[in-house]
């Protein structure tokens, strides 16, 4: 790795206690193994960390872990990088899960707040928050990072600066993380077979103009489901709301056009729970009927505070396990920082309720789990 310098990686394990002072620092040839550099690389930054005050060195032994005087260790801290959505309710079950499972191994958790209204400003916090965390290391970060594209550079370097970074829901393109999330073209697929499986026929895709993977996963699975039963997929039941959909009246609008021309459309499958809510609201003042006129399936299981009881059939998201599963495996790749990447996926359910049958009625889907090594799939626990 040309140019590649090892030495922020080691001191930040040693300053954040991934290296306890006291103990015999990695041998240079496990070291240069982890990094992929020629061993003098390695030499040379151990004999910077030692003038430093890092390490304690005596010929014939390996470097003890020290700090220089005055210094103490950071805490064992791990910190949750996410954006708290008001209308958006996952940051308190992903914030359970992960502050959970830290607490568990004798870590600490500290949340940083990302969420801003529009993407300019979304990006513009979520690169603060992990330029600060390399001011203030902690041991690793937990990232749901809402704008990838522009977030994802900023990522790159908190790695290189030797804080490992987990992602979850959607990994950061060109970016070397651990993941975990969910199968959405799968779980997709489930939810759009349900809606045929009622009998309906004319299902439309109502989805946004953001380009994430798992958007583009969740269109992907609407897609597979109705080709598996022989309907052509119509650009036209393919709507693509604008940046600001829920505040916006894009929702009202569309309503109103299914009204005028009844029966061109049957069900709808959002892409998530707040179209989804929107969407019922609306429909019903444009006098449709839900789900005798028009059955509609959202995504994430975050039930709408307006409705008095769960009416929503939806794709339940376990929110609490990603941020568990997440927070574990961060934990894992701190101490064992050159094992390989892995990518994991969580099971889904579809949760059946009054918006696709008259009748609510509660019918989850077999779970799926997964972790993906190599493009194969494997058992994870």
């Amino acid at each position: 790795m040309k140019g590649f310098d090892p030495y922020p990686i080691l001191e930040s394990r040693i300053r954040t206690g991934v290296y306890p002072p006291g103990t015999w620092l990695a041998t240079e040839r496990a070291l240069a193994e982890e990094f992929g550099v020629h061993r003098n690389v390695i030499r040379r930054a151990v004999t910077r960390l030692g003038d430093a005050g890092y390490l304690e060195r005596r010929a014939g032994h390996r470097p003890i872990v020290r700090l220089p005087n005055g210094e103490g260790v950071a805490p064992r801290t791990i910190a949750l990088v996410m954006g708290n959505e008001p209308l958006f309710h996952a940051f308190q079950p992903i914030l359970r899960g992960c502050e959970r499972e830290a607490k568990a191994e004798g870590f600490r958790l500290v949340y940083m707040d990302t969420f801003a209204y529009g993407s300019e400003e979304g990006a513009r916090r979520e690169a603060e928050a992990l330029e600060s965390l390399q001011c203030n290391p902690v041991a690793g970060v937990v990232l749901w990072a809402q704008e990838v594209e522009a977030t994802a550079p900023h990522a790159r370097r908190l790695m290189e600066a030797g804080t490992p970074i987990v992602s979850i829901d959607r990994p950061l393109p060109g970016c070397p993380t651990d993941f975990v999330g969910v199968d959405n073209e799968q779980a997709a697929c489930v939810a759009v077979e349900h809606l045929l499986h009622t009998g309906r026929r004319r299902i439309m895709h109502i989805t946004h103009i953001g380009q994430e993977s798992r958007v583009r996963d969740r269109a992907a699975g609407y897609a597979r489901a109705l080709r598996a039963r022989g309907i052509p997929l119509e650009q036209h039941r393919v709507v693509h709301l604008g940046p600001h959909y829920v505040e916006g009246s894009e929702i009202d609008h569309l309503a109103a056009d299914l009204a005028r021309d009844p029966g061109a459309v049957d069900a709808i499958f959002a892409v998530n729970d707040l179209v989804a809510w929107r969407l019922v609201e609306s429909l019903r003042r444009a006098g449709l009927r839900v789900p005798e006129d028009i059955a509609v399936v959202g995504f994430d299981n975050l039930e709408a505070p307006t409705f008095h009881k769960p009416f929503l059939t939806t794709i339940r998201q376990p929110f609490e396990d990603i941020g568990r599963h997440a927070a574990a495996m961060l934990m894992r790749r701190i101490q064992a920082p050159g094992m390989p990447l892995r990518h994991v996926l969580l099971g889904t359910s579809l949760i059946v309720r009054g918006s696709t049958t008259p009748a609510p009625v509660a019918s989850p889907e077999p779970t799926r789990r997964a972790e993906l090594r190599g493009g194969k799939a494997a058992g994870w626990a």
